[in-house]
């Protein structure tokens, strides 16, 4: 499986996840990052509206773990970005109406990522998916993002 298969593989099992969660209608789930700033100008993708959230799932570098003969790599740590891209009202809408329910998606996506079966959905390429940590969430004048940070064991020959 390549890397293409496994973020489309990780973003249908997320999309699949968001539309059984009632709080997730409006959520749109993508398969490659958008720097917010490009976001913020454009405000959707592709003539696609974001109705209420993005979330985007990226491949974000990787560190070489296990190395055989002819310097040979069998398995690394593959990194992993998860964006959520929440759309505000207005440009100082209250914390309530933006970053609460962000950090509600964002804690819906941990549980996601904790129940997925990441061997069994990618073909047994990735061995599992830990999730590392987040970033200060930012404030534009369309949307507040935040950075969810994962980290997964790839097997990268078969």
């Amino acid at each position: 499986m390549n890397s293409d298969h496994i973020i489309n593989a990780l973003t249908g099992s997320c999309r699949d996840y968001l539309s059984t969660q009632p709080t997730c209608s409006g959520v749109i789930v993508e398969g490659f990052y958008i720097e917010p700033s490009r976001l913020e100008e454009r405000g959707d993708l592709q003539s696609i509206s974001i109705p209420k959230a993005r979330v985007s799932i990226y491949e974000d570098g990787d560190n070489p773990l296990v190395v055989i003969d002819q310097m040979r790599v069998l398995d690394t740590m593959q990194r992993y970005g998860v964006d959520i891209n929440y759309v505000i009202g207005y440009k100082f809408d209250k914390n309530a109406n933006a970053e609460n329910p962000m950090l509600a998606l964002k804690d819906t996506l941990i549980v996601w990522a904790t129940q997925a079966s990441v061997f069994t959905l990618t073909s047994g390429m990735l061995y599992f998916l830990q999730y590392k940590g987040s970033v200060q969430p930012t404030r534009d004048i369309r949307y507040t993002t935040i950075r969810l940070n994962f980290e997964a064991r790839r097997l990268l020959t078969t």
